[in-house]
């Protein structure tokens, strides 16, 4: 799974914040380079790369060297191994920078630079564009447009000249990127006068959405979620469903393993592995590696245990919906202790071993997943009551 979303709008719209913000927040992101970054790119900086291009030398040359790096660029996100890939600019926003450098170089109309540079393009070859364009205004008009860019901007280390120039071209843009929206090239557009975690919020939501659309469950009939404190008899309910219901029984930590193993070089440095990610991308690639499961062992029916993160838990609950059932095992402390004594020979050490787990799953919220669960499962007497009380779970379900 992987999705490539670019960051697009008129200069101090706010792309860098939100980049950095989508980092924070998920972890789990490869931000694409600068196309400044690639080879063709010329070695200038300041006053003399503004000069290369908005003045100097030949247009043509100018806006072929930004669709080579940005073809480089491109190729580059393609063999990137994350779900999330991120580029502060995608193609659709430089096609309005090049057709508007091409007006303030030429001195020409927006709609004869836009012929100019499609030639030029048509030259270089480039994948699929971004699956998600999100854009940035700041603006209804260009005129609003500019008084929230000149706001923003700050003083200019440029000469007089150079800034009024720059001024211009953000006009023109302005007013490129006005015709842009018309079309509605850009499948999402955010008010970017708001708050900026009110954007980042609206960008979040554009990111996982783009995410869960990818996301095939169908081949899933119920994943059953066994949670409950230690020694409760999760182990052993899992082990029933597996042998009378033909469940595949799969261990949280297992398929959490395997995404950590994938995702290494990014989450190595991370204190919690990927559970440092955000909780709902977690979920996410969890139920794609449920879904994979399924796929290889053609057993649509799946058991994972044990549910011992409140967070985690709820999002997954969100995102499967129906087709996850969550059973909170409930066993009274003193028989956990007394069940747990008999295969250990000793009550003192079954009592220290049960508060040294329990104190684990505690701090993740285990206890809560007791609120949120479809059924609540008293364990406490005989296990033939038990396995009769999941028996009659499995066949009230409409999706078994």
């Amino acid at each position: 799974m992987k999705k490539i979303i670019s960051l697009n709008g008129q200069d101090k719209s706010g792309k860098t914040t939100q980049l950095q913000l989508i980092y924070q927040c998920n972890k789990l992101v490869h931000i694409g380079r600068r196309i400044t970054t690639f080879e063709p790119w010329p070695k200038l900086n300041g006053l003399d790369l503004f000069n290369w291009w908005f003045r100097d030398g030949k247009t043509e040359d100018v806006i072929s060297t930004i669709y080579s790096a940005l073809s480089l660029r491109n190729q580059e996100l393609y063999t990137a191994d994350c779900p999330i890939v991120i580029v502060n600019r995608g193609d659709i926003m430089f096609d309005a920078v090049c057709a508007a450098t091409t007006t303030v170089r030429e001195q020409c109309s927006i709609t004869e630079a836009e012929e100019f540079v499609k030639k030029i393009k048509a030259r270089f070859k480039f994948k699929v564009n971004a699956d998600e364009n999100i854009f940035y205004k700041i603006g209804e008009d260009v005129s609003e447009t500019m008084e929230h860019y000149k706001k923003r901007k700050g003083s200019s280390e440029f000469p007089q000249d150079a800034d009024e120039l720059y001024i211009r071209y953000q006009a023109i843009l302005a007013a490129i990127f006005k015709e842009q929206l018309k079309k509605s090239v850009y499948s999402r557009v955010i008010d970017a006068k708001e708050p900026v975690n009110k954007v980042f919020d609206e960008t979040q939501k554009t990111i996982i959405g783009a995410l869960k659309k990818e996301l095939d469950l169908t081949n899933i009939e119920i994943v059953i979620g066994l949670g409950g404190l230690s020694e409760s008899g999760k182990s052993r309910i899992g082990n029933y469903l597996k042998d009378r219901w033909n469940f595949n029984r799969i261990k949280i930590k297992e398929l959490i393993s395997e995404i950590d193993n994938r995702y290494n070089r990014y989450v190595l440095t991370l204190p919690q592995g990927i559970y440092s990610i955000g909780h709902e991308l977690t979920t996410i690639l969890f139920a794609e590696s449920l879904s994979k499961r399924t796929e290889i062992t053609w057993q649509r029916r799946i058991i994972i245990e044990s549910l011992h993160n409140y967070s985690f838990t709820n999002q997954l609950k969100r995102l499967m919906g129906n087709k996850f059932m969550i059973i909170y095992v409930d066993t009274p402390l003193e028989i956990r202790i007394q069940r747990n004594a008999e295969a250990l020979g000793s009550t003192e050490t079954s009592e220290k071993e049960i508060a040294r787990k329990d104190f684990k799953k505690l701090n993740r919220g285990a206890y809560k997943v007791k609120d949120i669960a479809d059924k609540i499962l008293d364990n406490s007497g005989k296990f033939e009551e038990t396995c009769s009380t999941i028996d009659s779970y499995l066949k009230d379900d409409e999706n078994l």
